[in-house]
Parts: C-alpha cells; sequence; structure tokens
C-alpha cells in the first residue's frame, strides 16, 4: 500500500488504520510504503501490527526515482498488488509501473473539485488523468463512483467506506465532565461539534454562521470544532467576526480525536462537496445525532429524522433550524443518536470494509494470473 505523508490524519488515514486492524493476516500480508520527504517531521502513525517502510520523495523531478525505489520495493517482498491512496501515491504507483509492473489498484477518496485551492486544484486535474492507467480503481461511495466515471476511467468499484465501531466501554470511557473542564465548556451547554481535517469542502463556514443565529437564542449552547488545516486561520477570524470567538472552541490538532466525540451533544457535517465523510460514520457509531449536508453519499446513510437530519448543501438557515431542534429536546438527541449507531453496525463496520477489499485484492491478482497464462 502506498500512502503519502503530508496530513496527520483524515479519512485515508483513519481508513488504513481500520484495514490495519481487520484485514485477514492468513490470506494478506500488507506493508505500507509511507511516501515523504527524508528531513520533513514524520505526521501519520499507524498501528504497530502494519509493517512499514519509508519511500524518499524529493517532489515531482524526483518521481522516476521514487517509481523506481518502489518498483525495487515491490520485488523484493513479491507483492502481488499495489494499493494507492491519494494522489501523489497514484503518481508513484503509475512511475512504478515504468520499472516492475504489479497489478494496481487506484483509490479515489474523494476529488474536491473547487474546494480546492492553489496547487492542489492542478494535482486533483493531473489525478485524474493518472488514475486511468489504474488496473482498477476502488472509491467509498457511489457518489464518488459517479464522478470517476465521468472522467472515462476504467472500471470503478465502490468498497463502501466504514468506521472502527466502539465498543460499550469505548462509548462510555470518556469523562465527559473532565474534558468538557479542559476545553473550558460550561457542564450545562449543548455542545454542537465538528471533527477532521478543516478545508474548504467540509463546510466549517455554514457551521460557525449557524451556529452565531443559535447564540443570539440560546445562551447555554457551544461550539467545538476539533482538528487542524489550511483553513484554521480563516475560521478563527470569522468566529472573531461573527462574536462568537469565546463560545467555541477550536482545538488544532489533537492525536486522539475520539476523546472528543463523546463532548459533542450533536455532530454537523455540513460539507459542501464530500463522497462519504467518515466524520459522519464515526459520530454515528458513537450514538451522536449528526446533522449532514446532501452532499455524496450522506442522504444514502443517513433517514432524515430516524438516525439523523439531512440538510441542503450551503443552507445555513436550515442547518441552524435543525441544529436548534436537537439542541432542545434531549429525547430527540438520544433517539436518533442511537438509531445512528445501530445503522453504523448494520451497514459500515471495518471488517465489512476490509473483506470487500479483500475480494477487491483477489479479483485483480486473479485477473492479472490469466492475462499472464494467456
Amino acid at each position: 500500500m502506498l500512502k503519502s505523508d503530508y496530513e496527520r490524519i483524515g479519512g485515508p488515514e483513519t481508513l488504513l488504520r481500520s484495514i490495519a486492524a481487520t484485514m485477514d493476516r492468513n490470506r494478506f500480508d500488507p506493508l505500507l510504503a509511507l511516501i515523504r520527504r527524508p528531513d520533513d517531521e514524520l505526521l501519520a502513525t499507524y498501528p504497530n501490527c502494519l509493517r512499514q517502510l519509508e519511500l524518499p520523495w524529493k517532489g515531482i523531478k524526483g518521481l522516476l526515482s521514487t517509481g523506481r525505489r518502489a518498483a525495487m520495493i515491490a520485488r523484493s517482498t513479491n507483492a502481488v498488488v499495489v494499493h494507492s491512496h491519494d494522489m501523489r501515491a497514484n503518481a508513484v504507483a503509475a512511475a512504478m509501473q515504468l520499472f516492475h509492473r504489479v497489478p494496481w489498484i487506484a483509490h479515489v477518496h474523494g476529488w474536491l473539485g473547487d474546494t480546492h485551492r492553489g496547487r492542489w486544484r492542478i494535482y486533483e486535474a493531473l489525478d485524474h488523468r493518472i488514475v486511468h492507467t489504474a488496473d482498477r480503481i476502488l472509491v467509498g461511495s457511489t457518489a464518488a463512483q459517479m464522478e470517476v466515471r465521468s472522467f472515462g476511467s476504467k472500471p470503478v468499484e465502490v468498497v463502501t467506506n466504514a468506521v472502527t465501531i466502539p465498543d460499550d466501554a469505548v462509548l462510555h470511557g470518556v469523562d465527559i465532565a473532565a474534558k468538557r473542564e479542559e476545553i473550558g465548556v460550561p457542564d450545562h451547554a449543548i455542545v454542537l461539534g465538528m471533527f477532521g481535517r478543516l478545508h474548504p469542502c467540509k463546510g466549517h463556514e455554514f457551521f460557525l454562521r449557524a451556529l452565531a443565529s443559535l447564540l443570539h437564542e440560546q445562551a447555554n449552547v457551544y461550539g467545538l470544532i476539533v482538528g487542524e488545516g489550511q483553513i484554521d486561520a480563516e475560521l478563527r477570524g470569522l468566529a472573531g467576526e461573527l462574536e462568537i470567538a469565546d463560545r467555541v472552541t477550536f482545538t488544532g490538532y489533537v492525536d486522539d480525536v475520539f476523546r472528543y466525540v463523546p463532548v459533542m451533544d450533536v455532530v454537523a457535517v455540513p460539507s459542501i462537496q464530500d463522497s462519504l465523510p467518515l466524520a459522519a460514520l464515526e459520530a454515528m457509531s458513537y450514538a451522536r445525532p449528526v446533522v449532514a449536508s446532501a452532499a455524496g453519499d450522506l442522504p444514502r446513510v443517513i433517514e432524515d429524522g430516524v438516525n439523523g437530519y439531512i440538510v441542503p448543501i450551503g443552507d445555513t438557515a436550515v442547518l441552524a433550524a435543525r441544529l436548534r431542534s436537537l439542541a432542545c429536546d434531549t429525547q430527540a438527541r438520544l433517539r436518533i443518536g442511537a438509531a445512528g449507531r445501530q445503522r453504523i453496525i448494520e451497514a459500515f463496520s471495518a471488517d465489512a470494509m476490509s473483506r470487500a477489499l479483500e475480494a477487491q485484492y483477489a479479483s485483480v491478482i486473479g485477473a492479472s494470473a490469466a492475462a499472464n497464462a494467456s
């Protein structure tokens, strides 16, 4: 598996952790190659049960060199399939094929289109072309499948995004009162939160604006934003402009986001563009009611009013109304949270995802063997 080390935590990083914990080691022996600049701080960490090594990255000019090194590793370890997990990893996997042919699966975790800024738009445009050369493309949602297919790609298969489901001990193991005191949230407050990467695609701006409208009406509402990202300073500035800076906490990077999820009474996922964001699945697995936008496959997971709420993309007024209704109704929060957790248990477990991924590995390996035999 190829993965770039340019974020501490995000969807691909979380999925790889789940795969490491649930893959059938009697069938597959995964090796993770982290593509990173040699002198940079190591950002992402993965479980010790996953074999890991580093691939040096010296920029796009050194792509062929990195691809050659990846080919040497694949050859020396007798790798039977390569599975890449981001734009840079896809480029390295494509370059690797020039030196050593191995069946290649490119995993598109979500193209973010116009919500990208600067050079990331260029990288994504290149990725549209690069993944066409893979033997198979995997995505985490039907929405992503349709988008990738629209660029004329080869067969695109869905391995639905999924999460490791916390057991009851984990679910109730956080000292919520202590954690609230740590972040300065009063005991009586209703905490409305978001967690994950701070990126324009995630809709944090709409959350802050909705929160501001609620704070004019309800004195017991508090905001919590957990995570880091490129728009951190921008969001803090917006909180100041909206005059709610004293009522919303930004934690920045935390090493364990799941110590903060139980503190949230309601979780918002107001994405502008997304595939199937893990934040929604993770919050639901913790029995937290979720108010999400109609982005990607979120409407396929959340039945409006039953196990969560779906709101129009970018509609601050409706988002605020749904957050308000849950903030005012303890029983609704409990009912919707329980229904959401049951939905994740039934359909979005990490075990199920790993079994589906293993089937894709077996399929592409078998297809390659058949082609070589002929």
